[in-house]
């Protein structure tokens, strides 16, 4: 990039990076790491009755080594058997992130902050008509620091990131949503950096395929709880220091997630932008 060209920036971690692991990013799950990144996730979906486009974008930056303000929106295009649809923007997703532990050696981080849902959308293309907020939960744990003799040895790329949130209505009738997801993944990139010979294959070298688990429920409403949605989201990245390449889908696993939204397909490019203009690496604190 041409902007990148001209600005003189000093060397910084990867994004993510957490001791010798750099955390893979996620379809759903939302990670601890605060960072200097722009994501693009075209996706459709399939439910009852109806199917969806929608393209969604989230934009971090860091505001100090330890924390960061993101912004996430979505353009939702439904189109329905029997009735007419509005294309039209979500609500506007905010998060701060204060990561308020680390620990290199355990290739482990926790983050908490409050994750806000404003009704800035279009209600005919999905969006809610009230605010939405509450506190979110967010963790990473690598097992780099797993024996390097043995079998144990390729379990070292495994980590796990996991977030939980409860995030009520402040206005309007009573939904409280609590969510949860967690999600595995098994870095090639890691496991080529310890030395083994298969995966420094170049074609192999970037891969990190992930599965991720999640979890909605209305725990307290106008119409009383709702039964809780479960889901499984397998995926596959490419990752590489500039950017991941990702795609994965969606599946309900549950009688409830069936009946609401039965299939989703997901692509997701995430550029990161302290690599790509090294300007962004700048913080206020």
């Amino acid at each position: 990039m041409a902007l990148a060209l001209g600005v003189a920036g000093a060397a910084s971690p990867a994004r993510g990076q957490v001791g010798a692991r750099v955390f893979s990013d996620t379809l759903v799950t939302q990670d601890p790491n605060p960072a200097n990144e722009l994501e693009l996730l075209p996706g459709w979906t399939r439910g009852s009755g109806q199917t969806g486009l929608s393209f969604s974008f989230e934009l971090e930056k860091k505001l100090s080594q330890n924390t960061s303000l993101q912004l996430s929106d979505a353009i939702n295009d439904p189109t329905r058997r029997r009735l007419r649809a509005t294309t039209g923007l979500s609500n506007l997703e905010v998060l701060a992130k204060w990561a308020f532990y680390k620990s290199d050696k355990h290739e482990m981080r926790i983050a908490i902050g409050p994750d806000l849902f404003l009704p800035t959308g279009e209600i005919a293309a999905g969006a809610d008509g009230h605010a939405r907020g509450g506190p979110l939960l967010m963790f990473a744990k690598g097992m780099g620091d797993l024996p390097t003799d043995g079998p144990l040895f390729y379990l070292r790329p495994i980590a796990i990131q996991a977030d939980a949130g409860y995030l009520p209505t402040w206005s309007g009738y009573e939904s409280d949503v609590a969510q949860a997801d967690v999600a595995l993944s098994y870095s090639m990139p890691y496991l080529a950096a310890s030395g083994d010979p298969v995966s420094r294959v170049p074609i192999v070298s970037g891969l990190v395929p992930i599965v991720e688990f999640n979890y909605q429920q209305v725990i307290d409403g106008r119409s009383d709880k709702t039964p809780p949605e479960f889901l499984i989201t397998p995926e596959l990245g490419y990752q590489t220091d500039s950017y991941q390449l990702t795609i994965g889908g969606q599946f309900g696993l549950n009688g409830y997630a069936h009946s609401d939204e039965k299939s989703a397909v997901v692509g997701m490019l995430s550029l990161y932008l302290a690599h790509i203009i090294p300007a962004t690496r700048w913080t206020p604190f």
